[in-house]
Parts: C-alpha cells; sequence; structure tokens
C-alpha cells in the first residue's frame, strides 16, 4: 500500500482548486481515465479551445465538464417507450384511380409534388 502524506494531499487540493474544481467532488478526474479521438466542427472546436483559455482550462478538462453536464441534465437510463402500432387505414371513398403500375411515376412527378 502506497503511504500518502498530508503534505502530498494538500498540495494536490490546492493544485485541483486553482483550476477550478472542488478537490472532494472530483476525485474521479485523477484516476481511470479513458483516451479517446473525438471529431468536432471546425467552428465548435475553435469555441471550446476559446472557452478553454477563457477559463485556464485544458480542452479535455471544458469537454469532461460538458459530458458531466449532459449526463446531469438527461437522464442516461433508457426509458420504455410505448409499442408503436401502424395506424388503421383512412377511407379515401374506393379503389384508387390510378392502376398500381403507374404510382412510382407519378409520386416521382414534379408537378405533382407540389
Amino acid at each position: 500500500m502506497k503511504m500518502v502524506f498530508r503534505r502530498d494531499l494538500l498540495n494536490w487540493g490546492r493544485e485541483i482548486y486553482l483550476m477550478g474544481l472542488d478537490p472532494i467532488l472530483h476525485l474521479h478526474h485523477i484516476d481511470g481515465m479513458t483516451k479517446t479521438q473525438i471529431q468536432l466542427p471546425d467552428r465548435l472546436y475553435r469555441d471550446v479551445k476559446q472557452l478553454a483559455k477563457k477559463q485556464e482550462w485544458s480542452l479535455a478538462e471544458v469537454l469532461r465538464r460538458g459530458a458531466e453536464h449532459m449526463l446531469r441534465t438527461y437522464d442516461a437510463s433508457p426509458t420504455k417507450a410505448a409499442a408503436w402500432k401502424l395506424p388503421e387505414p383512412l377511407d379515401l371513398g374506393g379503389p384508387p384511380r390510378v392502376p398500381p403500375s403507374r404510382w412510382r411515376e407519378l409520386a416521382n412527378d414534379p408537378v405533382l409534388r407540389r
């Protein structure tokens, strides 16, 4: 078992505090991270980089905080949606006036699509 001295914990806590984090609530930011690669639109990347610079955070910290916010905001557990049913057919007043062989042609007619 590795010995951790109080002085080390205080220094660690000070560093975490200077980063704007609560040293107690953000222990998970230190251990157990997974390295990943993401793709961002250019505009979003620039905006996130500006935010990181303004807050004196790393890009990774901004993205972690964003992910944590999304998980707090949206329920991560899937909800059971009601089973979807095909709606009952409508009575259109009789059989189609056009034979089925012409349906594709008429569905793609630009004049009729307006």
